[in-house]
């Protein structure tokens, strides 16, 4: 196994082992794209295969927080999601075990924003935002403190933060911090959504199918509006047409959505600032232009 520490792939055979209660011994280790974050790899052993998410000098939650999402997903019994079967920690490495799906090239795009939209209805008859802990949206923290008003929530928790962050980067943004939090609290304010298990992080590259139909990779759930799910789906590549009809069909949006969504994609355009450098400052000084 030339690509990863042997004690390494012992330890995680004994966990997958224990967890499904029989014996896997992997055999073959392939490298495989899985984004930009992680390292990624496919094990083999006896007739069974799972992906290996691999990070170093990672928070010790970090796996742990992927787990928790795609457990949720898949106990709205809406959406497809990997299982997740294991994570832990090996030396300075932070890992996570998935069950393996064969994708196809594509699939019903009008049946996944139905999905979208069940995984959206399913349990959300509560008002108050958040998570049970702190996650991750790609590198960086994302706090989930509670909260029972959205606005104050998405202010304090997603745009506050991230312009906080943008600051202490260096960056220089058209309007000061308290400008642009006190903007988007006044456009928010008259919004008071239902709070709905969101992926949080949806953009084409988390979007996929197998042969039973779509599936989910990747989340940093929360619960949240609804539609700062459907707005990043706008932001890098536009899904297909097909998927908002579906959406549509089965829990139509709520009237000023579209001003919203620009709204809600600055948190990812000041997050890709944020970990990816000034490439992405013109977008998003263009776009709190936009919003106040």
């Amino acid at each position: 196994m030339p690509t990863l520490n042997t004690q390494l792939i012992i330890t995680i055979d004994k966990l997958i082992s224990c967890k499904l209660n029989k014996d896997f011994h992997t055999t073959t280790v392939f490298p495989i794209q899985g984004g930009d974050i992680n390292q990624t790899f496919k094990l083999e052993g006896a007739n069974q295969q799972f992906v290996l998410k691999l990070q170093s000098g990672a928070p010790s939650d970090w796996f742990q927080q992927e787990f928790n999402g795609l457990t949720a997903i898949l106990a709205t019994k809406t959406m497809d999601a990997p299982e997740p079967i294991v994570f832990g920690e090996y030396e300075d490495s932070q890992f996570l075990v998935l069950e393996y799906l064969n994708l196809v090239t594509t699939g019903n795009w009008f049946q996944y924003g139905e999905q979208l939209a069940l995984l959206h209805k399913a349990n959300n008859d509560k008002q108050h935002f958040g998570w049970p802990s702190d996650n991750f949206i790609g590198h960086t923290a994302q706090k989930n403190s509670w909260n029972n008003e959205w606005a104050s929530f998405f202010t304090q928790q997603r745009i506050g933060y991230q312009l906080d962050l943008a600051v202490n980067n260096g960056y220089k943004l058209t309007f000061s911090n308290p400008q642009i939090i006190d903007a988007i609290y006044n456009q928010l304010n008259d919004h008071q959504p239902l709070a709905s298990l969101v992926h949080g992080d949806l953009w084409k590259g988390n979007t996929g199918f197998v042969e039973t139909g779509p599936v989910l990779f990747d989340p940093a759930c929360y619960y949240a509006d609804r539609e700062v799910d459907l707005a990043m789906t706008a932001l890098f590549g536009r899904l297909p047409s097909a998927f908002y009809q579906g959406y549509q069909t089965v829990y139509p949006l709520e009237k000023g959505y579209q001003q919203r969504k620009t709204l809600y994609n600055l948190y990812h355009l000041l997050n890709h600032l944020n970990l990816f450098g000034r490439g992405y400052l013109e977008s998003v000084n263009s776009t709190i232009r936009q919003l106040i």
